[in-house]
């Protein structure tokens, strides 16, 4: 058994060549690769080994040879393959493992420079040994090694994840030329604006996100819900990079999905170490809640249960059929909780046995495992994309702010305090987070743990203000000393006046405001604590 290996990211490489080399694979290699799977004690041969053939031309000429791609391409079931091979000699490869040149990492003006970041042999390897399914296993993401092993390991790589490794090179490929072609596209158009004189930063302000954009458009891997928003309306999913499982329960549709993003946006807003629950509905939060004090104290079981139940107690009539969102394992004793309502989905990074039981006698409903690495900031797509009515697309850079962003935003703002009431940063940045994840005009107003009242995507902010204290008043919620958030400035005081006379006593807002002068005042009418802060945080 023979593995073909060319990679420029070497990550995971050498303990993958070392399992193999375990499993009785003989390593082919090329240039770089070749003198680190050396240098790390890996024993592996030249494809000059194979071809008999020099790599030529600074390397552009190595793998582009009938002694590797016959290898590569011959069909083990069809006689006459196997014959032609035996008559030149060439030897069967039974794993291609290739990723290509960073040229998203190298954006330049030079397209002499670029051009040499341009992959040849790599996608071609690729698609050779993708295109011979079953016969050859190809591998471009150094996080499938693993998995690959552990199934080779077991006699063979499963049927299923084996085609899910075939996706991965096209979607790789296809996202490759999108790529480059983007590039050529976009030097060509600054150089006719701009007489040629086009600085990298331009260029780099481009390109990226048009990666990002290309990226989630390729088309080569996509299904299709039952239908759209509506009855009458197809509907399609391009598979991102996210993680995530869905572990039971019906089929996604396409609002589930809408709404799944909402809920995992909000989610990994909270706060990293505090357990939190989220409910939303139709892409707005109707209910809210972290751990109290009090109930970090307590077991997990019950501190669960309480924070979903005061979830719950935000809107306790929307929050049926929504979507709930959790930043921590859940328990058996919540998971008994959910399951006494209807509910279309629960996402989670981990469930307890007892959980995954209990839930399980709601069959519809969707279980959905996001792993706990992928609530890092880091691990946000940097990126969103919305199409145009003309068929373009508009892209802008993620709002990508946590909880302790937020922290840091209040710590930060010009404080108006005007009453002996204590507002400490924290309840005052959970406050305005969720007021950056509520479709905009939006207030939305908290006790610091819970959500009380949420007024969303209203024309005037002053409706917004009335909508959240109406409210939080309808469902017997105490706003005396409650803290209210606004994702922009007050245009007039008349939403102050508003949340003040509802019984709010701490304001966290952007400024920027002509009018800030007097709602400042009201502030001060009303014994407000107000905090204006630097970033508006629009969500249309």
């Amino acid at each position: 058994m023979k593995c073909l290996v060319s990679v420029y990211d070497k990550t995971g490489l050498v303990p993958f060549c070392k399992g193999l080399l375990g499993l009785g694979y003989e390593i082919i290699s090329t240039g770089g690769t070749l003198r680190h799977l050396i240098e790390e004690g890996v024993h592996a041969i030249s494809v000059t080994e194979v071809t008999g053939f020099p790599e030529i031309l600074d390397g552009r000429v190595k793998t582009l040879n009938p002694r590797l791609h016959g290898g590569i391409l011959a069909s083990r079931d069809k006689p006459e393959h196997m014959s032609t091979l035996r008559e030149h000699n060439i030897p069967t490869i039974d794993l291609v493992v290739c990723n290509f040149y960073p040229f998203a990492d190298n954006i330049t003006d030079s397209v002499l420079k670029m051009k040499e970041f341009i992959d040849i042999g790599g996608p071609s390897m690729v698609r050779a040994a993708a295109k011979n399914f079953p016969d050859v296993v190809p591998v471009v993401e150094p996080a499938d090694y693993e998995a690959i092993l552990a199934q080779l390991q077991k006699g063979k790589v499963e049927h299923r994840f084996h085609l899910g490794l075939i996706a991965k090179v096209f979607k790789c490929t296809s996202q490759f030329d999108a790529l480059v072609s983007e590039y050529f596209t976009t030097v060509s158009a600054m150089d006719a604006e701009v007489g040629g004189d086009t600085s990298v930063a331009d260029l780099a302000s481009f390109i990226a996100p048009a990666q990002s954009f290309l990226q989630k458009v390729n088309l080569t891997e996509k299904s299709s819900f039952r239908y759209g928003e509506n009855p009458h309306q197809q509907g399609f999913i391009i598979p991102g990079s996210a993680p995530f499982t869905i572990v039971q329960g019906k089929e996604m549709s396409y609002n589930n999905y809408l709404d799944f993003n909402s809920c995992v946006n909000i989610v990994r807003g909270l706060p990293a170490n505090i357990p939190g629950i989220v409910i939303i509905k139709h892409l707005n939060p109707c209910g809210v809640s972290i751990a109290t004090d009090a109930e970090l104290d307590e077991s997990l079981e019950s501190c669960l249960v309480h924070i979903f139940n005061r979830a719950k107690a935000c809107d306790p009539v929307s929050y049926f059929g929504g979507i709930i969102g959790v930043n921590c394992e859940v328990t058996e004793a919540l998971a008994g909780e959910i399951s006494k309502d209807f509910f279309e989905i629960v996402v989670a990074p981990s469930y307890t046995q007892g959980a995954l039981a209990e839930l399980g006698k709601k069959k519809n409903l969707r279980v959905i495992i996001l792993p706990r690495d992928y609530y890092l900031s880091n691990q946000i797509d940097p990126f969103s994309v919305r199409s145009t009515f003309d068929g373009g697309a508009i892209i802008q850079e993620n709002d990508k702010a946590f909880y302790e962003d937020f922290i840091a935003e209040v710590a930060s703002a010009t404080k108006y305090i005007n009453n002996d009431l204590d507002f400490n940063d924290y309840g005052l940045a959970f406050s305005a987070l969720l007021s950056a994840r509520v479709a905009s005009n939006c207030i939305v107003i908290t006790d610091g743990f819970q959500a009380l009242g949420i007024g969303a995507g209203q024309m005037s902010r002053i409706d917004s203000a009335k909508l959240a204290v109406e409210r939080a008043q309808r469902y017997g919620h105490n706003l005396e000393g409650a803290i209210a958030a606004s994702d922009a400035f007050f245009p007039f005081p008349d939403s102050v006046t508003v949340l003040g006379e509802g019984g709010v006593k701490a304001i966290v807002s952007p400024s920027g405001s002509v009018k800030d002068k007097l709602a400042i005042e009201e502030c001060e009418r009303l014994g407000i604590n107000l905090y204006l802060t630097s970033f508006r945080h629009f969500r249309h």
